[in-house]
C-alpha cells in the first residue's frame, strides 16, 4: 500500500497542472459519471462477432486509506480554480488517466474509442465554424429612400437598411447607420449631397447578411403610407394596388401581410393628418384639398350667406377661367346624386373647344335658388376679369330650369339659351304616364303618331313651328278627354311657363347635352350617393389635372375630330333631297 501511494504521489508532481486543480470528492463523482458513461456507450459482449477477441479485464479494489497520505497543494486564490467547463473536465480527465496508469486501473478500448470519436467531431465543428461566413461587405448599389416610424429617413441599399445618424458640418455629408440594432457591430456609410450617390463608409463589413425580402416590404410600404397621406382613397384598396404595381413573387408574398391585416395601422396615421369628414357646413378646408397638386389655388370661392341659405364652394383655376372665357359655347348641368351631405346640388360649367366639352368649373350649390346661380356667375365673370379676361358667353345649353334661365339672361344680355331635347321628350312622357295615356298611347297608333308629333316639335322651323302646335292642338285623334287634358298641360307649360324659343332648335345641330350627361354618370358611377367631401374634392382634383393634360394636348393640335351629333343623319337628308331635285 505504501508503494502504490509513493506512485500516485510521483504522477501527480510530474503532472503539470497539480498546482491548479484539486482531487477531491467531486472529481470522483466525475471520473465516477465519466466511467459509467464509457461502459454504457460500450457495445455488450453478446452482440459482438465471434471474430472480436475477448478483453479481459483485472480489478484491484481501492478504499479511501490510499490517498489519506498523498499531500495536496490548495490553491491560494478561488480564482485560480474558476475554470470553464471544457477546461475541467479536461483537467479532470488527465488526472484521472495519470491515476490509472500509475494506480494500473482497469482501462479498455472502449475509453479510447469514444474519446478519439469525440475528439473527430469537436475537429469537424472547428472545421464548420471557420467556414461559415461571419462578416459581409457593403455592397454599392442603387439608393432607395423611406422613412422610419419616427419621421427619420432611411436609406435601402442592396439589401441593407441604413437609418440617419448625423450629418457633418465639414465634410457636409450626412452619415447613416445600419438599422439592424440586434446585430452588434452596426457599419456606417456617408452618401454626397450632390449627387446623392454612395462615397464611402467608416466601417465596410456587416456581421449580418442582406436581406432584400425586407428591404422590398419597406419600400412597398413607404409608397402605400405616401399614397394614404394624400388620398382618401380606402386603405385596402391603396395596399392592394401597391401589391399589384410592384409583381411579388412567391418569396417576396411570405414577408407581406394581408391587406386587411394593416389597414388599421395607417387609417390611424391618416387621422392624425387629415380632418374628419364633416357634418356641418362650419367646417375649414385644409391647404391640401384647396390648391391644386401643382400648388395652385383651386378654390375659387367659398362663403356662407343667409340669403343663398347655405355655404357655397365654386371650383376652379385661373387657367380653367381662360379657357371658359374662349369657349362660345357653355354646357351647364347639375346633379343631385354625386352631392355629399350637407349640399343641394353639385353643378358643372363646361366649355366646348374645337367641338369637345371640358369640365371648367365645379360647384357645390345649397339650394336650388336663382340667387344661388346669379352669386355662381357673379363670381365667375368678376374673376375673369381679375385675371384680364372677359367672360361673354354666346350660347348656353342647359336643361329647362326657370331659375338658371333667367340668371343667365340678366348678366349675360345677348346669350342665346336653348333647353335640351332629351328632357323634352322625357318630361312630355312623364306627363303621358302621369295623366294616364300610356294605355291608349300603346294601343292606338294614331294616338302614338299624335304624340309623337309633340316631342318632334324642338326640331321644325322656328318661323313654322308656331303653326304647327296650332295645327297639332286644334287636330286630335280622337275625342278623349285625356287628350284634352295633354293639350292643357302642353299650353300651359311649353308655351306660357317656358317660351318656345328655348325649346327649339331647328337647324341648330347641338341637340342634346350629352357630354355633361356622360360626366355625371362618370361620376355617379366614381363615388355612388352622397361621398364624403374629402373624398370628392380630391377626385376634382385628379380630373383638373386630366383637363391641363387634355387641353394641352387640344393646343398642340392632338384632338379628335368628333362628328356633332345628327350631322350624319342631316347629311344623308340633304343628298337625298338633291337627288330628288335633279
Amino acid at each position: 500500500m505504501v508503494a502504490i501511494a509513493r506512485s500516485a504521489a510521483a504522477c501527480q508532481q510530474q503532472s503539470p497542472n497539480t498546482n491548479n486543480v484539486v482531487l477531491s470528492a467531486g472529481v470522483s463523482k466525475v471520473y465516477g459519471k465519466k466511467k459509467k458513461a464509457a461502459k454504457q456507450r460500450a457495445p455488450s459482449p453478446n452482440k459482438s462477432s465471434s471474430t472480436q477477441p475477448v478483453l479481459t479485464t483485472t480489478t484491484t479494489t481501492i478504499t479511501p486509506e490510499i490517498f489519506d497520505n498523498i499531500s495536496l497543494i490548495t490553491p491560494t486564490s478561488l480564482s485560480e480554480i474558476e475554470l470553464s467547463h471544457h477546461q475541467n473536465n479536461y483537467h479532470v480527465n488527465a488526472i484521472t488517466n495519470d491515476a490509472e496508469q500509475c494506480l494500473d486501473l482497469p482501462s479498455t478500448s472502449f475509453n479510447s474509442n469514444n474519446s478519439n470519436q469525440d475528439d473527430d467531431l469537436c475537429e469537424l465543428d472547428d472545421d464548420k465554424e471557420l467556414d461559415t461566413l461571419t462578416s459581409w461587405p457593403v455592397a454599392i448599389g442603387e439608393i432607395e429612400w423611406c422613412k422610419t416610424n419616427r419621421g427619420n429617413d432611411r436609406l435601402c441599399m442592396c439589401g441593407f437598411n441604413y437609418d440617419f445618424m448625423s450629418q457633418s458640418v465639414k465634410k457636409n455629408q450626412p452619415n447613416f447607420r445600419c438599422s439592424r440594432k440586434d446585430a452588434g457591430f452596426r457599419s456606417v456609410i456617408y452618401i454626397s449631397i450632390d449627387s446623392n450617390g454612395y462615397k464611402g463608409s467608416y466601417y465596410a463589413e456587416h456581421n449580418h447578411p442582406p436581406n432584400y425580402h425586407h428591404t422590398k416590404r419597406l419600400l412597398v410600404l413607404q409608397k402605400v403610407k405616401d399614397r394614404v397621406l394624400l388620398e382618401p382613397t380606402p386603405v385596402t384598396r391603396i395596399i392592394e394596388d401597391e401589391y399589384i404595381k410592384n409583381n411579388l413573387n412567391n418569396e417576396d408574398r411570405c414577408h407581406f401581410l394581408l391587406p386587411q391585416a394593416q389597414a388599421s395601422r395607417y387609417y390611424k396615421i391618416r387621422a392624425k393628418l387629415l380632418p374628419p369628414n364633416p357634418k356641418s357646413l362650419d367646417f375649414e378646408v385644409p391647404a391640401l384639398y384647396s390648391t391644386t397638386h401643382e400648388g395652385e389655388n383651386f378654390l375659387l370661392y367659398d362663403s356662407t350667406h343667409k340669403k343663398l341659405g347655405g355655404r357655397l364652394m365654386i371650383f376652379s383655376t385661373k387657367y380653367l377661367i381662360q379657357m371658359l372665357c374662349s369657349c362660345d359655347v357653355m354646357l351647364i348641368d347639375g346633379t343631385f346624386k354625386i352631392r355629399p351631405s350637407m349640399f343641394s346640388q353639385v353643378d358643372v360649367i363646361m366649355g366646348q373647344h374645337l367641338d369637345e366639352a371640358i369640365p371648367l368649373v365645379w360647384c357645390l350649390t345649397p339650394k336650388r335658388l336663382q340667387e344661388v346661380y346669379e352669386k355662381i356667375f357673379q363670381v365667375l365673370k368678376r374673376k375673369s376679369l381679375d385675371y384680364g379676361f372677359n367672360f361673354e358667353p354666346k350660347c348656353a345649353y342647359l336643361d329647362f330650369e326657370i331659375g338658371t334661365i333667367n340668371t343667365l339672361e340678366k348678366i349675360f344680355s345677348s346669350i342665346s339659351i336653348h333647353g335640351r331635347w332629351h328632357h323634352y321628350t322625357q318630361s312630355i312622357y312623364r306627363n303621358i304616364q302621369k295623366i294616364g295615356l300610356s294605355t291608349l298611347y300603346e294601343q292606338s297608333e294614331e294616338v302614338k303618331i299624335w304624340l309623337k308629333c309633340f316631342m318632334a316639335l324642338p326640331l321644325v322651323k322656328n318661323t313654322v313651328v308656331g303653326a304647327a302646335i296650332d295645327y297639332l292642338i286644334d287636330n286630335p285623334p280622337l275625342s278623349h278627354i285625356l287628350l284634352i287634358e295633354f293639350n292643357e298641360y302642353f299650353r300651359k307649360q311649353w308655351i306660357d311657363r317656358i317660351p318656345i324659343k328655348y325649346w327649339n332648335l331647328g337647324p341648330i345641330h347641338l341637340r342634346c347635352n350629352n357630354s355633361v350627361e356622360g360626366y355625371n354618370n362618370r361620376l355617379q358611377h366614381r363615388f355612388g350617393a352622397h361621398p364624403q367631401l374629402w373624398s370628392f374634392i380630391h377626385f376634382l382634383k385628379g380630373k383638373e389635372a386630366l383637363v391641363m393634360m387634355r387641353t394641352a394636348q387640344i393646343q398642340s393640335g392632338n384632338y379628335r375630330l368628333k362628328a356633332m351629333p345628327f350631322s350624319f343623319g342631316n347629311e344623308r337628308a340633304r343628298k337625298k333631297t338633291k337627288q330628288l331635285k335633279n
